[in-house]
């Protein structure tokens, strides 16, 4: 347990250090070759997070941030007012996203299904989450499915997650259909979905500018960005919690304010597995300006 608190604060303070670097506020800089910005382009979607950017002259990339001491294989850093492309390194390689992978579980079943709903948790789905993380929900428990939602997103309940894609479709198997063509849908096309929870598997994999994609079309949905942006939570009561469960971000609880001056932090999705390494997906603004961040690696 206190490996895993190190590793979650180190992700915490890395994308600090990005995002001090990305405002022009890091002294000690080391110089990265970066592919130019021009190379690759993403559609512009205006996020309901931007603030407006009326009277600001946003500097060019090149000028405005050169990478700090970054130790993520993949990274990903998109400033969202232009569109523009930050820093950017072996975006388009495939790498395993690890629970990074619930943010599309969670944004199916946000699309998909009332809040309201009571969801039965099955026995059968535990087995193979032995080893995963979960949020506590129990065998035989009637469990909403905004508690669902707040149980896959903040602690990355591994039971919660499979229990919405078998609300929505029945089994893991063809919520990953969904998952799929939902990716197809917003243009991820290095991304390959198996299961709901982001556990290993070969054939599950996806590249951090498709996960940068993911992010920034979900947080311009006020219910997904309100989970997102949850740092800690308590469920309804229910047959088995009668004071119901408390929740907390994997990556909020490990924040600290002061790693970042005059800015803040919106949330993240973290994500771990042996073969994928440490993940974060991230929403952060400093200075008036929103930023996306992805690391993996």
């Amino acid at each position: 347990m206190m490996v895993k608190k190190r590793w979650m604060a180190a992700a915490a303070f890395a994308l600090a250090a990005v995002l001090l670097s990305a405002s022009g506020c890091t002294d000690d800089i080391v110089s990265e070759s970066t592919s130019a910005a021009s190379e690759t382009t993403l559609p512009t979607t205006q996020s309901s997070t931007a603030a407006t950017t009326t009277g600001t002259t946003l500097p060019p990339p090149e000028e405005e941030f050169e990478p700090g001491d970054i130790h993520s294989r993949y990274v990903f850093l998109w400033r969202l007012e232009d569109s523009a492309i930050l820093y950017e390194r072996e975006a388009d390689t495939p790498m395993y996203p690890a629970s990074m992978t619930k943010m599309m579980t969670v944004w199916l079943a946000v699309q998909r299904l009332s809040p309201e709903q009571l969801v039965t948790v099955s026995a059968d789905i535990f087995p193979p989450l032995y080893e995963a993380s979960k949020a506590g929900f129990q065998p035989g428990e009637q469990v909403s499915v905004e508690d669902l939602l707040y149980g896959a997103m903040l602690p990355s309940g591994a039971e919660a997650a499979v229990m919405l894609a078998v609300a929505l479709d029945g089994s893991e198997a063809a919520f990953s259909e969904r998952m799929n063509r939902e990716a197809q849908r917003l243009g991820m096309t290095a991304t390959h979905f198996v299961n709901a929870t982001g556990l290993h598997d070969d054939n599950h994999y996806s590249t951090a500018r498709d996960i940068l994609f993911l992010l920034r079309t979900v947080l311009q949905d006020e219910t997904f960005r309100e989970i997102f942006s949850t740092a800690e939570y308590t469920t309804s009561p229910t047959n088995l919690h009668p004071n119901g469960l408390h929740l907390r971000s994997t990556f909020l609880k490990n924040w600290n304010p002061a790693w970042l001056e005059d800015g803040k932090v919106y949330g993240g999705k973290t994500g771990f597995t042996d073969q994928a390494g440490r993940c974060l997906a991230s929403a952060a603004e400093k200075h008036g300006v929103h930023y996306l961040l992805v690391t993996a690696g």
